[in-house]
């Protein structure tokens, strides 16, 4: 859907598909949202941007392909199209939140990051997508930064582990731990989220803390339950290598710990970097001037080639 107005008196709801007006255009971008197998939505996307490769509509058609790449589990293909789609349309936090996640269960752990904080950031600035219902979207919303942060900090966590132990190294789990506290505080039921917590914890010395997170996956059970305990077990010969103290008796106690001492996430470090968009990722209105020399030049005297100009006193209209 999209606002064809912005004065509230005047509004007038249509949807990107009434812009289209090739009927054989419209037909084929309307086909790409029908719910269908993966496999059958990426052969329906290919198919668009094959036989409209001057719609302006790739964006969508681009994500389409991703998200179904990303489900068939063809990871290089789906993150290249999320590419794609980013070019034409980078603020879209409904693909670059599973777009973070695949990136840093990859490896890729620079884009995972960029791409997480911008999400956040989007998050954070735009209300619901026309595709989200209203009373919908605050659930959605959270549940979506916890996945942004759980991302980022898995990222974090990865870049940490792959250097030497030294300042940097504190300074990227200190990261790492807040990120995940943070998706911890925006969704307490994914046990995967404590779990890498734990393994953050572990990793910067804090035994008592990774003890506590270990133990509530341990208790929950689930698929992280065998290797939260063989963690736990590990702890409990390192702080108590006499064993006078039953496991049971430490693992209470470090539940009892998580529960009645929460951390908090921590502030953000001065150190945290901003995201990067590469010079190339935008390609800005001069690159479109050589095709659409006179659609340029008829833009150029309205407002919207002006509207993300440096501000200066003399376009500031407002009394502020």
């Amino acid at each position: 859907d999209i606002d064809a107005n912005p004065a509230i008196q005047k509004r007038s709801l249509s949807t990107i598909a009434d812009q289209i007006t090739d009927p054989d255009e419209r037909s084929a971008f309307l086909q790409l949202f029908h719910q269908e197998p993966a496999a059958k939505m990426l052969e329906r996307a290919e198919s668009f941007l094959s036989r409209f490769p001057q719609s302006a509509f790739l964006a969508q058609a681009y994500e389409v392909a991703a998200r179904a790449c990303l489900e068939l589990e063809n990871y290089e293909q789906g993150l290249n199209y999320a590419d794609k789609s980013f070019a034409l349309l980078p603020e879209n936090p409904l693909l670059l939140v599973p777009v973070a996640d695949v990136e840093a269960r990859e490896g890729q752990s620079a884009r995972a990051i960029a791409h997480a904080e911008e999400a956040l950031q989007d998050l954070d600035r735009f209300g619901a997508p026309g595709s989200v219902a209203e009373e919908s979207w605050p659930d959605l919303q959270r549940k979506l930064k916890a996945s942004a942060n759980f991302s980022k900090g898995r990222a974090l966590l990865q870049q940490a582990l792959a250097i030497p132990t030294g300042q940097q190294r504190a300074i990227l789990l200190q990261r790492a731990e807040a990120c995940l506290l943070e998706a911890q505080r925006l969704n307490s039921a994914d046990l995967e989220i404590a779990y890498l917590l734990g393994l953050a914890e572990l990793t910067a010395g804090e035994s008592s803390e990774a003890a506590s997170s270990f133990a509530a996956v341990y208790r929950a059970g689930g698929d992280l339950a065998p290797k939260a305990q063989d963690n736990l077990r590990t702890l409990y010969q390192v702080l108590y290598p006499s064993s006078r103290v039953p496991f049971e008796t430490f693992l209470q106690q470090a539940e009892e710990r998580g529960i009645s001492e929460p951390r908090n996430p921590a502030t953000a470090s001065a150190n945290s970097t901003p995201p990067v968009h590469a010079p190339a990722a935008y390609l800005g209105s001069e690159s479109c001037r050589g095709c659409h020399a006179a659609i340029y030049q008829q833009w150029t005297q309205t407002g919207m080639a002006k509207m993300f100009r440096p501000y200066a006193p003399q376009n500031v209209v407002g009394d502020f």
